[in-house]
């Protein structure tokens, strides 16, 4: 089964936040989170359930800021995408959907019918 296909990041001077999703079929959103300094080559996906980041960095605070910040950002250069599924908060499968109805899609070959 294929992984979310959109992208949308914002990158900082000491971080790097990413939420891959599905503007059609709703799978669950999928993060990723860098520290910059610490983690130049992205090797250490902060944002993954099973990594547990170094209490110093204060992750989960910044990923919840970040995640607010790209929504924010998003908004005010109105490059949300129309009628997709949004995660409400970082790392949740709460999503946000639009009131129009998404387009039936083959999950195998991505085409609507």
């Amino acid at each position: 089964m294929p992984s979310p296909n959109h992208i949308c990041c914002l990158v900082e001077r000491e971080w790097k936040y990413a939420v891959y999703y599905d503007a059609y079929t709703g799978k669950d959103p999928q993060y990723e989170m860098y520290h910059r300094p610490t983690d130049p080559l992205e090797r250490r996906n902060l944002a993954h359930p099973a990594v547990e980041p170094p209490a110093e960095l204060k992750a989960t605070l910044a990923e919840e800021r970040l995640h607010r910040r790209l929504t924010r950002v998003m908004e005010q250069l109105g490059t949300t995408p129309e009628d997709v599924v949004w995660p409400r908060v970082s790392g949740s499968t709460e999503l946000v959907r639009t009131n129009e109805p998404d387009p039936v899609i083959d999950p195998v070959r991505y085409t609507t019918d």
